[in-house]
């Protein structure tokens, strides 16, 4: 039987091993063992493994567990940046951005309600940006130094799963939003590997919405650039798909 479209229910080896798993959780998240070496750690990549496994139900109750004992906000994030994957897995994207709310909340980090306030929000953080540029031109920016302050990647690193959510879930001005601060952080703050994502990204607001489209390129050429810079797989295809599919062809369209 199917517990969910394109998901077996867990039967046989398979079903033994997830039961194992659910008990270890539990086990670690036991008050006893909450000071281990490591125990917070163990509890999320054991909720990841059941989601990874398709048992949502599970993971969902271990991410609850994981949030009730989440001893710093950084914990929390960690939880709350897993789910909104998990959420958007299984199309839950109102889900998925009520938790990146949540978790970006933690570091006073908000999103409007409504998507007029975030359009006007869009536009105040485009002169931040065009102030902290300066008269640096956007390809320097690849040589902006990077940060190694867990805070910042933890944020950057949900932005960047919240963007697809809220766009996807019809929420583009709230999207233009998350890609504006993705791009303040990084001039801010510092890179981190999301850096990359939300440059290409920003793309997408200068050119197709504000009618740069020779900025647009120069943002989209700088994610590519960045991507490199980190060697970042694990972006890397997202990244491309956005400069290819919505940035490249204002500027270098095929030949006729």
């Amino acid at each position: 039987t199917k517990s969910k479209p394109g998901f077996c229910r867990p039967h046989g080896p398979l079903e033994r091993s997830d039961q194992h798993i659910e008990g270890r959780v539990a086990a670690r998240l036991d008050p006893a063992h909450r000071a281990g070496v490591g125990a917070a750690r163990f509890g999320l990549e054991a909720a990841e493994s059941q989601y990874l496994a398709g048992s949502f139900a599970a993971a969902e109750r271990h991410f609850e567990q994981l949030l009730a004992r989440a001893a710093t906000p950084l914990d929390e994030a960690q939880v709350h940046s897993l789910r909104i994957v998990l959420y958007e897995n299984q199309s839950r994207y109102r889900d998925a951005i009520a938790s990146a709310r949540a978790g970006l909340a933690l570091f006073g980090i908000t999103f409007p309600a409504l998507e007029e306030d975030a359009d006007a929000r869009v536009d105040t953080e485009i002169e931040t940006i065009r102030t902290l540029v300066g008269g640096r031109p956007i390809a320097a920016l690849v040589d902006l130094p990077v940060t190694a302050d867990v805070t910042v990647r933890t944020i950057t690193r949900m932005l960047t799963s919240m963007w697809s959510v809220a766009y996807i879930g019809g929420q583009p001005s709230t999207a233009r939003l998350i890609s504006a601060t993705l791009v303040r952080l990084a001039l801010e703050h510092g890179l981190t590997e999301d850096s990359a994502y939300g440059c290409v990204t920003h793309a997408l607001t200068i050119g197709p919405v504000k009618r740069d489209y020779v900025a647009a390129y120069e943002w989209g050429a700088l994610a590519l650039r960045l991507n490199a810079r980190f060697d970042d797989a694990k972006r890397r295809a997202k990244i491309h798909q956005q400069f290819h599919a919505h940035v490249k062809l204002w500027r270098r369209p095929f030949a006729p």
